[in-house]
């Protein structure tokens, strides 16, 4: 579901609750570049979701951060096609996204990719329908075929994968902020509770997200599946992440990361049934390795087939959770 930018509304709205960033200090002493970024994310997720504050009432070095890092996972999975169409990017209201991220691209020093953002943003505003589709007849293939271009320069960079560069700059970014404050876990756990109870519109807030969630959980199998697959499961629902290309059972089949509060999970449909999986894992010697750094990490796919890869392979008799049949279709067959 769409951030609500229309319910931000600065006038009558409490002034901001925060004005430190509160970063896990566990966050901060993991080696793993990403780790700062993370838990950026997961804290944003919490304080919109949970705290029920707005957008407005967020520092903005955390909105960069959080876009930022939505616009990398998804142009890692899909490209900047998927990060276009799983978010209604050419609709107007979704311009502010947009703005964010590209001014956060500018805020954490990253120029390179400041430009790749910039020259896709042309594309979205210049050459598209709301609905993602060519504004002029026959030009739908000039513009797949030039965010297949942005796509390769996303990729490649002598200094390693894209992502590991942003969550390098993000994590230097976010440490000198001068309103950063750094706590065990959970004593930020202990501080985030405490603003959601001291917010005077959570309650109002809570009920209208509910029933929003529910009408749109109405118009999507995707979110209805996810959420049912859970409940059969006896998992505890977070979110749906990102779409990739998966194979079950030696079929290929287009599957959604899902996140529960007991760990990943895999959501596929296959024969008319959604399915849900234990997410495979990365072998730990593997996981090792890449805990140590980008550079042996990249060193090490220099030399190795990418892991990754044997990790879209599930079987329906291993690691099945649970399956159910959604109201509709979750992916559509495209026509041709």
């Amino acid at each position: 579901m769409k951030p609500d930018y229309a319910l931000h509304d600065p006038v009558n709205s409490p002034p901001s609750p925060i004005s430190e960033i509160l970063v896990a200090e566990e966050a901060v002493n993991n080696p793993k570049p990403w780790a700062v970024s993370s838990y950026i994310v997961e804290y944003v997720n919490v304080l919109l979701n949970q705290c029920f504050l707005l957008h407005s009432d967020l520092p903005i070095q955390i909105l960069y951060c959080y876009y930022i890092d939505l616009m990398t996972a998804e142009v890692n999975n899909g490209g900047f096609s998927q990060y276009l169409r799983n978010h209604s990017l050419g609709e107007s209201d979704q311009k502010p996204m947009l703005d964010i991220v590209a001014s956060g691209l500018q805020a954490i020093d990253a120029p390179d990719v400041a430009e790749i953002f910039r020259s896709f943003r042309i594309i979205v505003e210049n050459d598209l329908k709301p609905d993602g589709s060519a504004l002029r007849k026959g030009d739908g293939k000039r513009i797949r075929s030039e965010l297949k271009k942005l796509d390769r320069r996303f990729y490649r960079f002598d200094d390693g994968p894209i992502s590991c560069l942003i969550s390098v700059l993000q994590r230097a970014y976010i440490l000198r902020q001068p309103n950063l404050k750094i706590l065990p876990m959970a004593e930020c756990n202990e501080a985030l509770k405490a603003l959601a109870m001291a917010n005077p519109f959570r309650a109002e807030r809570a009920q209208e997200a509910k029933r929003r969630r529910e009408e749109f959980e109405r118009q999507d199998p995707m979110q209805w599946s996810g959420r049912r697959l859970c409940e059969v499961a006896g998992r505890r629902f977070v979110r749906l992440t990102t779409g990739y290309h998966y194979y079950v059972d030696g079929v290929e089949v287009t599957g959604m990361s899902l996140l529960t509060e007991e760990g990943l999970c895999l959501m596929v449909e296959l024969d008319g049934e959604a399915l849900l999986f234990v997410a495979n894992q990365m072998a730990p010697e593997l996981e090792e390795i890449r805990s140590k750094g980008w550079d042996l990490w990249w060193e090490y796919l220099k030399n190795h087939p990418n892991p990754h890869d044997e990790l879209r392979h599930y079987s329906t008799s291993k690691n099945l959770l649970a399956r159910v049949v959604p109201p509709s279709p979750i992916w559509p067959k495209k026509r041709r």
